[in-house]
């Protein structure tokens, strides 16, 4: 699981924490080239681009921002469909612009399942709204029912 979030510089490492100790999961903010490994939670720093790569690697690209964000929703996304097709899949939830849509349609593209959190759970429903506008939801469900499906799915 690798996540991108929109998040000020400086607390990516207070995500990790508290999704942590939300999860009982063992979570870390990723700073250099990392492993993809089964049970670990992977967070994008807040300074660079989180890519993955075919080695099942995980990378941190210091490149300028995408659409005012580094970290991109959309670099990750398009970095896991190239590296992984159909096998990978996307997520999008709550949140403001459009970074994420043309990743999460990218995966579909290439096979990959895909979800957008739906308007009524959405606090914000622009990035979801912006994916599905774009063909890039498979599903578009409820926060509470979206786990269930990645566990189909998976």
């Amino acid at each position: 699981v690798a996540i991108c979030q929109h998040i000020t510089a400086g607390f990516a490492d207070d995500l990790a924490r508290w999704l942590k100790a939300e999860t009982r999961r063992d979570v870390v903010e990723v700073s250099a080239a990392t492993l993809l490994v089964p049970n670990r939670i992977f967070v994008a720093g807040s300074n660079a681009h989180l890519v993955a790569t075919r080695d099942f690697t995980l990378d941190v690209d210091p490149s300028d921002p995408v659409g005012g964000f580094r970290p991109s929703c959309d670099v990750l996304l398009k970095s896991a469909a190239a590296a992984f097709g159909d096998q990978a899949i996307g997520v999008v939830l709550t949140g403001m612009g459009r970074d994420c849509a043309r990743g999460l349609k990218e995966i579909r593209a290439r096979g990959g399942h895909t979800i957008a959190q739906d308007e009524a759970s959405s606090i914000v429903f622009g990035m979801p709204g912006e994916a599905i506008a774009l063909g890039g939801a498979e599903k578009v469900l409820p926060l509470g029912q979206i786990a269930a499906q990645l566990g189909r799915w998976v």
